[in-house]
Order: structure tokens, then sequence, then C-alpha cells
């Protein structure tokens, strides 16, 4: 097909064809054989692919058409300016738009031609109802790797921080957003809710910690202890401490009854190829009284050491002999759970100062393991691997049977984090 002075740099985008016509006469169908081509300049090109003609061109608008969808009465665009456009066939003026937060990227028509379907490179999907010019959200989602989260009890959300620097609330009971946090700057890495007030903590790759307010969606204070990347933070069960750790293994621990000032620095001589900060859960009667618990890295990674939240002195070292990736406290808090990163499952007891190990569960996942928690009952174990599985294990059942657990498959990728739903304690 001859373009002429079209064809010069030109690039072409999207198509659709037109069709729904019908008539007696084969020349008039003929005819009316017409495909609707999108360009990176805005231009939408109406080819008779019967004949090989190009019949006219249009130009909509300034920015790059991504998606186009044709009916026998009207076509619509997406374009890279974030606007939906619906036009008629002449392309004279559109009479409906819709504004998206990110460029449009594909559109269709229903069959009745009442509703259109649009999708965005920010990860939603909406409907817009033509006949009374509603729009309705139905997906959002991030768009690049999540790379943590977390529950936050009072607010019943669920907080997810991403590689395309964004943080989301989800609300638990319906799966929508209902709020967003942009990091155009610096790259969130992890994330921790505060048990009873609407705050939260996310650490940023530049080594600085964030505190924002759900209510008014601002943040509140921020620190600076580190030059190096957050990998690791979370309040305690009472929310009256905070404990951030960055990639070196430096510790900085902050009181969040006073404005989350920091009130504590602890550093490693030798730098542990993973870091991980988890706290004991608040029970009564434990093997401490009613005081916390709180479990950090080693030296090289290979051992914990567990402090008591209140005089910070060290209540057990515990010697793995693996490099750890991560552990949780059993909720019982009598027992450690650590995931090495050999891809086992060691389970220690809390009754010596050097811990006793008690048993391991070996090869859970082809790959290493990438997510691990424990229910609130303390009676099932969740794993998340590489090998884009999530395992759900027998607490108990593991003292006698070993690898007794349940599949669930299905996953597209590896299993970053894994956890229960708190307020579902069955």
């Amino acid at each position: 097909m001859v373009l002429n002075h079209h064809a010069r740099n030109t690039v072409f985008t999207c198509l659709d064809f037109e069709y729904g016509f019908r008539s007696a006469d084969q020349a008039e169908n003929e005819s009316l054989k017409r495909v609707f081509v999108g360009s990176k300049h805005g231009m939408v090109f109406q080819v008779n692919y019967a004949n090989e003609t190009l019949e006219a061109t249009y130009k909509t608008n300034d920015a790059a058409i991504y998606s186009i969808a044709v009916n026998d009465a009207f076509c619509v665009t997406g374009s890279e300016d974030t606007y939906l456009r619906i036009w008629p066939l002449d392309f004279q003026e559109f009479f409906m738009e819709a504004q998206h937060e990110g460029t449009v990227s594909t559109v269709d028509i229903s069959p009745d031609g009442l509703k259109v379907v649009c999708g965005t490179t920010y990860g939603s999907i909406g409907i817009l109802d033509k006949s009374n010019q509603n729009y309705k959200t139905l997906l959002r989602s991030h768009t690049a790797e999540i790379l943590a989260a977390d529950f936050h009890r009072q607010k019943n959300n669920i907080i997810t921080v991403s590689r395309d620097r964004t943080i989301r609330l989800w609300d638990i009971e319906t799966n929508d957003q209902v709020s967003e946090f942009s990091a155009t700057t610096d790259q969130p890495l992890c994330v921790s809710a505060h048990p009873t007030l609407p705050i939260f903590a996310v650490g940023f790759e530049s080594g600085k910690m964030n505190i924002f307010d759900i209510d008014t969606t601002e943040v509140v204070d921020q620190f600076s202890q580190f030059n190096k990347p957050i990998k690791s933070l979370s309040y305690d069960a009472t929310g009256r401490i905070l404990i951030a750790c960055c990639q070196d293994g430096s510790t900085s621990v902050h009181n969040a009854t006073r404005q989350h000032l920091p009130i504590k620095m602890m550093h490693l001589e030798l730098v542990p190829e993973f870091v991980h900060i988890a706290f004991s859960e608040q029970v009564m009667g434990d093997l401490d009284g009613d005081s916390q618990k709180f479990a950090v890295m080693g030296d090289y990674g290979n051992n914990i050491l567990i402090y008591d939240t209140d005089s910070f002195l060290v209540l057990h070292h515990i010697q793995v002999n693996h490099v750890v990736k991560s552990f949780k406290f059993a909720n019982n808090n009598r027992d450690i759970v650590v995931v090495t990163k050999d891809c086992k499952v060691r389970f220690y007891s809390l009754l010596k100062y050097e811990g006793i190990f008690l048993r391991e569960v070996a090869n859970c996942h082809r790959g290493s393991i990438t997510g691990s928690t424990i229910s609130a009952n303390s009676g099932y174990m969740l794993t998340g691997g590489e090998d884009n599985m999530i395992k759900l294990w027998d607490y108990e059942a593991q003292k006698t049977v070993p690898y007794y657990f349940q599949s669930f498959i299905g996953h597209t990728y590896p299993v970053n984090q894994i956890m229960f739903n708190p307020k579902d304690n069955s």
C-alpha cells in the first residue's frame, strides 16, 4: 500500500477492523472493508483493505495512540496522554472522554456498543458506560514486583510496596485499593504497620525511613540513620518500639510512643548476607514474664541474637551454623523457627541461652525459601519458594511426621512474602 509522505517517520502502534455493515450490493460491501490504524504521532489512518487504498487520515491528538477499537457506529482510542476518547467515524470531534492515571494501553467495545473496557499501564482496568457516562474501576494492581507487605489491623488493610515505587493500601474485605503513596525518587523496600495507630513505617533504598499517616496521607516523621538500604523493619506487638535494619546489619531502635525518636543503635563487625528482624508475640505467662523479645541477625549471618525489649540485654545467642535468611518466633514464644539459605527450616527451643535444636525440615522447595509464617494458633506454617509454590505445613505433625504438607500451585512468579490473616485465628 502506498502511503506517500505519511510513510516518513511514522510508527504504527495499533489497529482494528470496522465491521457490522451489510448490503445487498456486493460492490458496496467491498468498499466498506476498512481498517483503522493508530500511530505514535496521534494520527488515525483509515485504510480500505479490499482495494488497498488509504482513504483518509485524522489527527486526533498530539500523543501516541496505543489502542483502538471500532464498531459500526464509533471509534474508541486510548493514548499516551492518559485519555480514553470516543469518536464518531468522521473523527470531527470526540463526544466522550475519560482521563486515567496512566497511558491507556488497551480498549475494547461490548457487543451492544454500550460499554467500553480499558486497561492502563498503571495497572488498572475500568469500564465506561456510555448510556449514563459512569466510569467504574474494576481492578487496580502494582505494575512491577511486590517487595513486601504487611497487615494494618486497625484499618483492616494490606499495605504493599513495589518496584514501581508506589506504596498501596488494599481493603481486606473488598480487595479494592483504598489509598496510594508515591516515592518517585527513592525505592521503597520494606514496610511495617503499627498495631493500633493509623500509621505505618517504610524503609527505602537510600537508607531513609518514613512514617506515613493513613488518615492524612502525609509523611509525619522521617529518619536518616543509615546510608545503605533498609532491608527490614518491624513494630513490636504493643506498638512501643520500632526497629529498622539496614543492609550491613546495623540496627536502629526507635521509641514509637515519642515521635519515633531513635534510642539505640547496634552494629555488626562482620556483614551478614541477609538481614531480618522478628518480635515475639505478646503472650502472658511466657518464659520472661510479660516482657517481649526481639531477634536480629548476628555476625556472618549464621547466628541469631535475641534481646529483651526493655533492657536490651542478650537473652539468647543461637548458633545455626548455616546462612540464615529469616526467622520467626512461634506464637508460644518458647520456640524460634529459622529459614536457612540451603532451603531448610530449623526449629530451636529457647529453654537455654544458646537454644536447643529440636528438628529440621530439609528441601522444602525447589530452590530457596522466599517467605514463611506461622498461624496465630501455632497450628500451621506457610512457606513460599522460588518454585512458585505455597506449602501449608501441619506445625505439630512436623515433630513426628516430616514433610506433612499441602501444596498450592498456580503462581506465575516466586512468592516474596506470605502471611496469615491476623483477624482469622481459627
